[in-house]
């Protein structure tokens, strides 16, 4: 079985991104949103030891904007 790809990652943030809009179109419910950042930290983490070539800071900004 193969890694992940860009094509896993890219599919992630969009997922997680989808949360956080929700999130904050409820009225900018801050602990949720910080919830899912610290969600985002630990998997770019995770999928560095799975991918060398995991950009953190692209899947971070893809998942935050």
């Amino acid at each position: 079985m193969s890694g992940l790809s860009k094509q896993h990652f890219n599919a992630i943030a969009e997922i997680i991104k989808n949360h956080i809009n929700y999130f904050e179109n409820e009225g900018n419910r801050l602990p949720e949103i910080n919830c899912v950042k610290g969600f985002i930290e630990d998997l770019s983490k995770y999928f560095l030891t799975q991918n060398p070539l995991f950009n953190e800071n692209q899947f971070k900004k893809a998942c935050l904007k």
